[in-house]
């Protein structure tokens, strides 16, 4: 009897410090799982603020070339009206 008790108890005993490593090892799992989701959220976030920047940098781009075209078009009206407001001068 005494040989099964103690044989129980040694049982019992492996039992709760098998369980006690497994709950602390998985806790400790969990929580790291945790802190690398909440990383992972800040990347993400960070990641759609840059996506915010550059399409506010490519609006920019293509009101710059807008811009840059609107000029190029406006060039030769610019230098024909300066040409006569030369010639008109010139005839004075």
């Amino acid at each position: 009897m005494t040989e099964n008790l103690q044989l129980f108890i040694l049982i019992i005993g492996l039992l709760g410090t098998v369980g006690t490593f497994l709950i602390f090892h998985f806790g400790a799992i969990r929580r790291a799982e945790k802190r690398y989701e909440e990383k992972l959220e800040h990347e993400k976030e960070r990641i759609r603020q840059l996506e915010l920047a550059m399409k506010e940098l490519e609006k920019r781009d293509a009101l710059q070339q807008q811009t840059l075209d609107s000029l190029n078009n406006l060039y030769p009206s610019l230098q024909k009206a300066f040409a006569k407001i030369l010639r008109e001068e010139e005839a004075k």
